[in-house]
């Protein structure tokens, strides 16, 4: 399968626009075979996800929270993979997480670490808690 990201694309999660979206497609010449990968939506306290039970009602996608800008994020902007059988990382480097967003807002970035099953296993923020003095 071939891993696409699209940075302007709709994805899954309800309240945002345009937040960009990753792609599973098969090898083939059809162009409707790929099936998007959720990735936003599962966060629970500090980026805590849910297991998936099985529930539809309970599996739900979650909006962003009050806490965080989702719109024009650009996930799937850097997409990378380990071989046959391993990990893959999408990234959304404009994803942007404040205490208070009527303030200033920094573009802190994020990726998701998925399975070879294409599920999330850990969110990387790399740049949260750092200082951002200009």
């Amino acid at each position: 399968r071939l891993l696409v990201g699209a940075p302007l694309g709709q994805n899954l999660q309800p309240g945002s626009n345009h937040s960009g979206a990753l792609f599973k497609c098969p090898i083939s010449t059809y162009d409707d075979d790929c099936v998007q990968v959720e990735t936003d939506g599962r966060r629970v306290g500090d980026f805590d996800y849910e297991e998936d039970t099985g529930d539809d009602e309970e599996n739900a996608l979650d909006p962003p929270g009050n806490d965080e800008i989702k719109t024009g994020q650009w996930l799937g902007v850097s997409v990378k993979s380990q071989k046959p059988g391993g990990v893959a990382m999408v990234c959304a480097h404009r994803y942007i997480q404040s205490q208070d967003l009527s303030k200033m807002h920094y573009g802190q970035g994020l990726c998701y670490l998925l399975n070879n099953a294409l599920e999330t296993t850990e969110v990387l923020q790399f740049c949260k808690g750092r200082p951002m003095d200009k």
